[in-house]
């Protein structure tokens, strides 16, 4: 009798782990088809959201790429900068100032000059200069460098829409403006050259604007036209001997 207990008891484990085991199976069968359906789902959001992305044509329509003033004008030479130009700058400390030749953006930008200057710890200024082939090469260069960016593209386009508080270049944008005189980045085209200024810290903020229209009255005393084909032509034949030459000023 015991035996046959013993028997059954056996039965009834194999019986109860046969079930568990075709339970777990189908279990994991029906896992592989949610992950499965699951993984054609974020396929298909994928592909819908790639067909959604803009392209540059799109974004220059929401931003009136067309109506860029200044496009048609001679071209300039650019302007050099030492922080003794900017009273907010002179007690500043120099982190770089440089000319930099760069591959990635030819044919449209000959040379870049780049500064940074740190005035106090948390408190930065960053200036680019791009001089471009043409003018309409500069308009090209600042949409791309707008379209381009991390942000999302309701930022971008937002960024990228011509500002009437500045009166600097041929356009000007400015973007985080909290008051009257504190901005969080101004650029702006004069001829064929390109200026983008970055505060970091909100001491700086209040000086961005000073330092534009600095460097745009700078501009306008360099010579342009001819003086300006010479400029671009030396800076190719420099380029061409030193194509990833930095140059500290």
């Amino acid at each position: 009798m015991s035996c046959l207990l013993q028997s059954k008891t056996l039965n009834v484990g194999k019986v109860r782990g046969g079930i568990s085991q075709e339970f777990m199976g189908r279990i994991i069968f029906l896992v592989i088809i949610l992950a499965g359906c699951q993984f054609g789902i974020t396929q298909d959001n994928i592909l819908v959201q790639d067909a959604q992305v803009p392209t540059i044509e799109e974004f220059k329509a929401q931003v009136n790429f067309a109506q860029w003033p200044g496009r048609n004008a001679p071209m300039r030479v650019p302007v050099e900068l030492d922080k003794q130009m900017f009273p907010a700058l002179r007690n500043s400390e120099t982190i770089w100032a440089r000319k930099h030749y760069n591959k990635i953006f030819k044919p449209i930008v000959v040379v870049h000059h780049k500064y940074r200057w740190r005035v106090s710890p948390g408190n930065e200024l960053y200036i680019r200069i791009a001089v471009a082939a043409s003018c309409q090469e500069a308009h090209e260069y600042l949409v791309n460098r707008f379209f381009n960016c991390s942000t999302p593209f309701r930022a971008r386009v937002k960024r990228a829409r011509r500002t009437d508080i500045l009166k600097l270049g041929h356009i000007c944008f400015a973007n985080g403006v909290k008051k009257k005189n504190t901005f969080g980045t101004i650029a702006f085209i004069r001829n064929n050259i390109v200026v983008e200024i970055q505060p970091v810290g909100d001491e700086l903020r209040r000086e961005v604007r000073a330092i534009a229209e600095t460097i745009d009255k700078l501009l306008l005393k360099q010579p342009e036209g001819a003086a300006g084909f010479t400029y671009y032509n030396r800076e190719i034949r420099e380029r061409q001997r030193h194509p990833s030459k930095q140059i500290k000023h």
